[in-house]
């Protein structure tokens, strides 16, 4: 597989042509998938469900293990199950009202499952797990906690963030993501190999794992 790599800077509209081009179902698909999650507040955005739809679609295979750390309604965990219909989805919060309604909205989803918990204790269940994809959209004010989840990808595997904006941002600034992912990058040696760029500076930006990459908070070799 040759993992999708991007730069992609834009409107909604361009981003949308952008996925189109790859996916082109997946307009059909999001409505779809709106028709079982109603919208709420702070979800991803249209055209960021769309590039999540992409790069997910890279690990429909048997076997392979997709993890959403932020399960809000199940939106997004909703669009990866689309994408990625063969993987297994392992979609975490511990809020428990959440953690009900996403489970009422995914029950169609028999690929995934809504785990009650937080990232972290998850994370200690999974340590000698390997993962091909991690979503992390979760408690953003802790979201250098999540990080070592990287060492759990398998090489190739796709650690993706969102909300990766700046504090000038006029809509949803996050200056937790937006500094932890600068740093990241910092320490890795190269910029995210996905890059999304969308409307009032709001952003996705993800990194697939190399072979012997190990983050440790201190150092990455």
């Amino acid at each position: 597989m040759i993992p999708i790599r991007f730069s992609l800077c834009g409107d909604a509209d361009k981003i949308m042509a952008y996925v189109r081009k790859y996916a082109p179902g997946v307009d059909y698909v999001l409505r779809r998938v709106r028709e079982q999650v109603p919208h709420v507040k702070r979800e991803i955005r249209l055209h960021e469900a769309a590039i999540l739809y992409l790069l997910a679609g890279q690990f429909n295979r048997n076997g392979a293990q997709i993890i959403e750390l932020g399960t809000c309604h199940g939106w997004s965990a909703a669009v990866m199950a689309e994408a990625a219909p063969l993987a297994r989805i392992r979609t975490c919060t511990p809020n428990s009202v959440h953690v009900k309604i996403a489970r009422e909205n995914l029950k169609t989803y028999h690929n995934v499952d809504v785990i009650e918990t937080f990232s972290v204790e998850l994370l200690g269940h999974c340590h000698a797990e390997i993962i091909d994809m991690v979503f992390v959209d979760g408690d953003h004010d802790h979201v250098v906690d999540d990080l070592p989840w990287f060492n759990l990808l398998r090489v190739g595997g796709l650690m993706l963030h969102h909300d990766y904006t700046p504090p000038t941002s006029a809509t949803r600034p996050c200056r937790p993501v937006w500094n932890a992912l600068n740093a990241f990058a910092d320490v890795t040696g190269h910029e995210p190999d996905v890059l999304l760029i969308g409307p009032d500076d709001e952003g996705m930006a993800g990194w697939y794992r190399r072979a012997g990459e190990v983050y440790d908070g201190l150092r990455y070799s």
